[in-house]
């Protein structure tokens, strides 16, 4: 497009956070290949290099809510876990050291990911970046 239209963006400082967020997305891609779920886990780690290369609101939003999403689904599933635990019932998730240890940190890498896509929102030519 031409310039002044306002669909070229900048490449903000930290686009490298698409690449850290495209990572477990791609593990979750490579692990669904032996259960035939590959491209569902495959589209947004492409999304991720396309807004690494290429940055633009839309695809940058659409990033946005899917890991917002996501990470709200991994923190209920997670406070629901802890409330199993504290009742003395069975937990799904929790279920040794290991499992434990593992999806709390995943839970706080997709956390961090949320809050690193918020920070690095692509930049329009012309508009004026308020930071918070």
């Amino acid at each position: 497009m031409a310039a002044g239209t306002g669909y070229r963006t900048l490449r903000p400082q930290g686009s490298w956070v698409y690449l850290l967020a495209a990572m477990p997305v791609l593990v979750f891609a490579i692990v669904g290949l032996e259960y035939g779920a590959w491209a569902f886990y495959l589209l947004p780690a492409l999304l991720c290099l396309v807004q690494f290369f290429r940055p633009t609101k839309p695809v940058w939003f659409v990033l946005f809510v899917l890991y917002l999403v996501g990470t709200a689904a991994y923190v209920v599933a997670l406070i629901k876990d802890v409330g199993q635990l504290a009742g003395g019932g069975r937990p799904s998730i929790l279920l040794d050291s290991d499992d434990s240890v593992v999806f709390v940190l995943l839970v706080l890498y997709l956390l961090a990911m949320c809050y690193g896509m918020f920070r690095v929102r692509p930049i329009f030519r012309g508009e004026s970046v308020s930071e918070p």
